[in-house]
């Protein structure tokens, strides 16, 4: 799944910039999650938003096209963090 991938990465770059001993390691990888996480959700958002313009553009039956939604995402997103 590609988002363990990246919180993966994301814990590795963290490990990297602080040394163990730091206090705050746990607080700056979950705020580093986070934020790589919303940046995954908006670009989500913006498929989605694209997707359905073009389908009311193309007049299609919205009950044909099976969508996901930001929540989903989000779902997803609560599931790896």
């Amino acid at each position: 799944m590609e988002m363990t991938s990246i919180t993966r990465k994301t814990a590795q770059q963290v490990s990297e910039m602080y040394p163990s001993s730091n206090k705050n390691i746990l607080k700056e990888l979950f705020e580093a999650v986070m934020e790589q996480m919303r940046r995954i959700v908006k670009a989500h958002t913006v498929v989605l938003d694209s997707v359905k313009v073009l389908l009311l553009d193309q007049q299609y039956n919205s009950a044909d096209v099976a969508m996901y939604s930001k929540e989903d995402v989000w779902s997803q997103v609560q599931t790896v963090v």
